[in-house]
């Protein structure tokens, strides 16, 4: 499969280990922007640094929104740990786009395997943490705590 542009107007969901999650009052207000770092070599599971960061296209699912979070927390599980109080958050893909403009970069949101909604941002620069501010602040703005997207 060729890797291909994700539109504008759809939305990649990002999945957010709860320490990594701003509560206020037990609602959750917001993803800290930690959430969207790159790794380091000594922090990824294949040794070497993270050139894109990771992200599930949403829209890759048909459904009501919720129906969609739920299915890119499946496939997600089948892949990795992911808690019931990690969050899942949705960024639209202008706006990820838009930040990245903000701090000089050309940010690019690709799905890149046909089987699954598995998808990245690519050109995110390393060593600019207030991008990762803005992405959080700006980009993100939908958070769903795992624990709520169970099924009935």
């Amino acid at each position: 499969m060729a890797v291909r542009a994700i539109d504008d107007s759809h939305h990649v969901a990002r999945h957010v280990k709860s320490r990594l999650v701003e509560r206020k009052d037990g609602k959750i207000v917001g993803c800290f922007p930690q959430a969207f770092r790159l790794r380091e070599a000594n922090e990824s599971p294949t040794k070497r640094p993270e050139e894109y960061l990771s992200v599930s296209w949403l829209e890759f699912f048909t459904g009501a929104r919720l129906d969609q979070v739920r299915e890119v927390v499946r496939e997600l599980r089948r892949k990795r740990t992911v808690k019931d109080v990690d969050v899942i958050t949705l960024g639209n893909v202008q706006k990820i786009k838009i930040v990245g403009s903000m701090r000089s970069m050309k940010l690019r949101v690709l799905h890149e395997q046909e089987s699954s909604s598995y998808s990245a941002i690519r050109g995110l620069k390393r060593e600019d943490a207030e991008v990762l501010t803005l992405l959080a602040a700006e980009a993100f703005l939908e958070h769903f705590e795992v624990a709520t997207t169970a099924m009935p």
